[in-house]
């Protein structure tokens, strides 16, 4: 009778533990490739307004947002609603930051004499 309980409080522990992800939000690694193509993108963002204090930053931000959206072949919407997602399960989203925190440690990202390319993001 004891084991029987037991298993059934484990299998529904279990059970609730794993929550499947909807179809509509990113994966975590698409997720932490979205996001930090935007991180690069704000940085792109903020230096070129430091450069011309007249620029508009917001405009230029989503122009940048607009390609890398295209680029990763997902919508603003669905970025958003994967956003969301994560921000409610900070579990889930401290995976993602992680990941994005030791990218950015990698001494190919530190290392600025290397030539990184750029991806379609400044238009001649």
């Amino acid at each position: 009778m004891t084991r029987s309980v037991v298993f059934t409080l484990l299998v529904a522990l279990l059970w609730s533990c794993g929550e499947k992800q909807p179809e509509n939000v990113l994966p975590p690694d698409r997720m932490q490739a979205v996001m930090w193509d935007l991180l690069q993108a704000d940085e792109l963002s903020s230096y070129y307004v430091s450069l011309d204090s007249a620029m508009a930053s917001a405009e230029r931000r989503e122009g940048y947002y607009s390609v890398i959206y295209r680029n990763h072949k997902i919508t603003r919407e669905q970025f958003r609603t994967s956003f969301r997602y994560y921000a409610e399960r900070p579990e889930r989203m401290k995976v993602v930051l992680d990941s994005l925190q030791a990218r950015s440690e990698r001494p190919e990202m530190r290392d600025t004499s290397i030539k990184k390319p750029v991806r379609n993001l400044i238009k001649p």
